[in-house]
C-alpha cells in the first residue's frame, strides 16, 4: 500500500510536488484533530465521523461552491485533520481520512488555480487515476478509482 505524505510546512509532497497552500481558516472551527488522529496507520477505520466533522464537511462545501472551487482540503482553510470535499454530480463527496492506495504511472499535466490565491495558477504533474479509500459522511468504508482533476 501506498501512502501520500505532506510535508505541511512546505506544502509538498514526498516527490516534491506542490500539495496543497496554506490558506488563513476563515471561520472554521480550530480545533486539531477534531476525531481523525494520526495514533495508529488504520485509525481512520476505529475513530467515528462525528456530528462535528460532518459540520465542518458542510461548511467547507458550502465555501468551495461559494467561491467557485472544485475541490477543498481541510489543510487549505487552516484545518488540522485528514478531510477533503469535492463535487459530484452536483452533490458534495466528503473523504474524512482518504488514503492513497494506488497511482498511475501515467501522469497528466494541467493548469490549477487555488481558492486561497485567487487569479494564480500553476502547472501541476498529476497522476491520471489514484485508487482511494476513505470513510464518507455515514461511517463507511469505501473505495474509489479517481481520475483526471479529482486525482
Amino acid at each position: 500500500m501506498h501512502r501520500a505524505r505532506l510535508d505541511f510546512a512546505t506544502g509538498h509532497d514526498q516527490d516534491g510536488d506542490l500539495a496543497v497552500l496554506p490558506a488563513d481558516g476563515g471561520g472554521f472551527p480550530h480545533s486539531t484533530r477534531a476525531g481523525l488522529r494520526d495514533k495508529h496507520p488504520d485509525a481512520w477505520a476505529r475513530d467515528p465521523v462525528t456530528p462535528e466533522l460532518l459540520e465542518i464537511a458542510n461548511q467547507m462545501y458550502k465555501t468551495m461552491k461559494e467561491s467557485g472551487g472544485i475541490g477543498l482540503a481541510a489543510t487549505q482553510v487552516g484545518l488540522d485533520i485528514s478531510l477533503i470535499v469535492l463535487e459530484d454530480k452536483g452533490s458534495p463527496f466528503i473523504l474524512f481520512n482518504p488514503i492513497i492506495l494506488h497511482r498511475s504511472k501515467d501522469l497528466e499535466y494541467a493548469a490549477e488555480g487555488c481558492l486561497s490565491f485567487k487569479d494564480v495558477y500553476r502547472i501541476i504533474k498529476r497522476p491520471k487515476e489514484v485508487t482511494i479509500k476513505y470513510r464518507n459522511e455515514h461511517n463507511q468504508m469505501k473505495y474509489a478509482l479517481l481520475k483526471g482533476i479529482d486525482a
